[in-house]
């Protein structure tokens, strides 16, 4: 065999091993990709959404899907709305009657998140200590059960958007909450364009 023949055939090895790894890469991209599908459970374009694991280890959604800015009771399980003030003006409530997105029983339940001091964008621990609370009040079986936050159960809110203009918040979650002995994560929270009274 010639050099010239050695060469076009290491090119022809070549040029099949790049093809091959090609292929194999295109089909992890597709994977993680899938996966990020997957695992991003739940984030909207307005809402409540989140990520619930449950005290045994079950995931599950979180959702509430309509707004009534005009009113602070829940009508058909699905509302979502924020309060600015209280004790002091910076206060913050924010609360999502809603329920498990697999439950299709007409349960309703609420999430309460609240911050004690706010005036901007930023970080807030959940602690149950510092006055900034959370708390999922769902109904298990015949039972409503309410998780909240403490010393040892924390998180933390990140306010992204603070509109004063429009009189809407936005921003993230994650936390730790507990009921007696058992205790639940929420991750993947987010909330958008939640429209506050003042």
């Amino acid at each position: 065999m010639s050099k010239n023949e050695q060469k076009i055939g290491y090119m022809k090895s070549m040029c099949s091993l790049l093809c091959i790894l090609i292929i194999l890469l295109g089909a992890c991209k597709k994977k993680v990709s899938e996966n990020i599908v997957e695992t991003n459970l739940l984030i909207d374009s307005i809402g409540f959404s989140a990520k619930v694991i449950t005290a045994n280890g079950v995931y599950k959604g979180w959702k509430t899907t309509s707004a009534s800015s005009s009113q602070l009771t829940p009508a058909r399980g699905v509302d979502y709305f924020a309060i600015r003030g209280g004790t002091n003006a910076d206060e913050l409530t924010l609360m999502s009657f809603g329920k498990y997105t697999d439950d299709t029983s007409n349960n309703t339940g609420r999430l309460t998140i609240f911050i004690a001091n706010i005036s901007d964008t930023g970080i807030f621990k959940i602690d149950g200590v510092n006055a900034n609370n959370a708390i999922l009040s769902v109904v298990e079986g015949n039972n409503l059960i309410h998780y909240r936050s403490d010393f040892d159960h924390q998180g933390s809110v990140v306010i992204s958007k603070y509109d004063t203009t429009n009189k809407t918040i936005s921003g993230t979650f994650i936390f730790n909450l507990v009921s007696n002995t058992n205790h639940i994560q929420v991750q993947n929270g987010n909330f958008t364009a939640i429209p506050y009274k003042q």
